[in-house]
């Protein structure tokens, strides 16, 4: 009898000195799991949150299009800091500002482009008052390096479109663009 006390003793201590190791390892494992699921949760919330702003982007863009224009019809996307406008979007703007179809406006946008595209290339300046001046630009042959190598490299002379912004193009966007 007193042997089989002591093996249930023996047992006993085996038992309350393992099994805590063992819920242990679990514990760990169960922390780990927390951890990593915690996580996710954190990024499906940016997601969401990502998706959200777009959203809203949306909504305040669908805004400003059913909207009145106004004397500064910006869109909503183009504040600082934010994606640029993309060409239909620019479509959209034009012909609800001038009640033009979408259709016209872009063949009359087209046209322009294309016209300014063909004058530079020819050689002559293109001039917007108060809007800018499209024109080609020279750039004279000159030595250079390879940045990998060290190795002085010969640079053709090329010809390269430019825009200059006219002085009441520059002074509107530096009144109206807050500053980081």
């Amino acid at each position: 009898m007193l042997e089989i006390f002591g093996l249930l003793l023996v047992l006993g201590l085996i038992a309350t000195l393992i099994l805590p190791w063992v819920n242990l390892g679990r514990i760990s494992r169960t922390r780990s799991e927390l951890e990593r699921l915690k996580r996710e949760l954190g990024e499906l919330q940016d997601r969401k949150d990502a998706a959200l702003i777009r959203e809203d982007d949306r909504a305040s863009l669908m805004k400003t299009v059913e909207a009145k224009p106004t004397e500064s019809t910006a869109s909503p996307s183009c504040e600082a800091g934010t994606r640029p406008v993309k060409k239909a979007e620019f479509l959209d703007l034009v012909s609800e500002k001038t009640s033009m179809t979408k259709k016209d406006v872009d063949a009359v946008l087209s046209a322009t482009l294309e016209v300014i595209a063909d004058s530079v290339a020819e050689g002559k300046k293109v001039t917007f008052l108060g809007f800018g001046t499209f024109e080609g630009r020279d750039r004279k042959a000159r030595t250079g390096r390879n940045p990998k190598t060290g190795e002085m490299l010969e640079i053709k002379a090329s010809r390269s479109p430019a825009f200059s912004a006219s002085k009441s193009f520059k002074d509107k966007v530096k009144s109206t663009t807050p500053l980081p």
